[in-house]
């Protein structure tokens, strides 16, 4: 072991810089070691008791990051090691450098851009300053609007790790979105609106203490978007059984509007107050609808058939039917759902729900983020 080992003020130093708008504070210890011969081997972290990783013992805020070593002049006895402390950028609140790259927390950076989202509701100007409330996008006869569109912040998220395993394990869960709600930082993002986008990796070796760990840095892409909708949520295919109309953030869900060029059959006459009895085929006495009305011949109750629009007849004013060139409003059941009244007010609004395309997974246990 060497002979003295002893801290110097020779060479020592304390840097501040800003670039780039990012603070970084920088300092060097150097120490001076006799060794006992000129061919002595010594392990210079042990020799001084300081590790990469190891935290300055003045000032707290700064961590070992690197050291270099070398001969004294022309002597081959004294070794003078210079030790270099540094501040790291982090999204948490401890330096990143303080703990091990195995379990070391993920670091982050985001980035907003607009991304343009179809809608199935918007809100009507009342006036200059003025807006009426959220309504289907729908004209006064209940037919959905085509190509409604709206933008919608959407938040590109990075998160740099470190991986002590092979990270290509990932690769085939881009797409998912996350099954749990999540934070990061102040933003909080509830199930179905974060999308794992991909990760980029590349092999890296780091030294820390005394240890050299092999592994990689990897890059982590993800996408997270509000899209707040109304929709209808809970019950099920039966609206008995409680569906509820909320205004939630349905994120990489999709809204579709409950319509189709098809409609089950039912019986008018038993027809509930919300059901359009004219959106099916109904019977025929000569060229005009039979009083009392019914379905048409051949169609029975629960039946899947073309949905029906109701028409004038020009020379005798009489009621007739014919298909319907654009999708009618239905109900869970499949039955058509009655939108307006005579005076064309909105009675019903159209069934909205919001669907889950993408696969879904625990974000932070699936992909071993070290998120706080």
């Amino acid at each position: 072991m060497p002979a003295a080992v002893s801290e110097v003020g020779a060479g020592a130093k304390f840097s501040r810089s800003s670039d780039e708008n990012q603070l970084s504070d920088s300092q060097t210890r150097t120490f001076r070691i006799v060794l006992t011969s000129p061919t002595e081997f010594v392990d210079i972290q042990a020799a001084c008791g300081i590790y990469v990783g190891y935290q300055h013992p003045n000032n707290v805020g700064l961590f070992c990051v690197s050291f270099d070593a070398s001969f004294e002049g022309d002597s081959r006895m004294v070794v003078l090691a210079t030790f270099n402390y540094r501040s790291s950028p982090s999204a948490q609140q401890e330096d990143p450098k303080k703990q091990p790259p195995p379990i070391r927390p993920a670091n982050w950076s985001t980035s907003t851009s607009l991304s343009e989202v179809p809608k199935a509701t918007w809100y009507r100007r009342k006036s200059a300053a003025a807006w009426a409330e959220e309504v289907p996008a729908v004209n006064p006869v209940g037919d959905m609007y085509d190509g409604v569109t709206a933008l919608e912040p959407v938040v590109s998220i990075r998160i740099d790790q470190w991986e002590p395993s092979d990270p290509t394990r990932f690769n085939l869960y881009a797409g998912s979105v996350n099954l749990d709600a999540m934070t990061l930082g102040t933003l909080e993002m509830k199930p179905g609106t974060l999308m794992f986008r991909g990760v980029s990796s590349q092999p890296a070796l780091e030294s820390w203490g005394d240890q050299v760990y092999k592994g990689w840095r990897c890059t982590y892409e993800f996408s997270y978007r509000r899209n707040q909708t109304k929709v209808r949520l809970g019950g099920g295919d039966d609206p008995a059984e409680g569906d509820t109309e909320a205004d939630v953030e349905i994120g990489w869900d999709i809204a579709v509007p409950m319509s189709g060029y098809n409609v089950r059959a039912f019986n008018p006459a038993a027809a509930a107050a919300d059901e359009d009895i004219y959106a099916q085929p109904l019977k025929y006495v000569g060229k005009e609808l039979a009083a009392p009305v019914a379905l048409a011949e051949g169609v029975s109750a629960g039946d899947k058939v073309r949905a029906m629009v109701r028409i004038p007849e020009f020379e005798d004013g009489k009621s007739l039917q014919t298909t319907s060139a654009s999708p009618v409003a239905l109900k869970p059941n499949g039955r058509p759902l009655k939108t307006h009244n005579a005076a064309g007010a909105l009675i019903n609004r159209p069934y909205v729900y919001a669907y889950r395309t993408q696969p879904a997974i625990n974000m932070k246990q699936t992909l071993g983020l070290r998120l706080n």
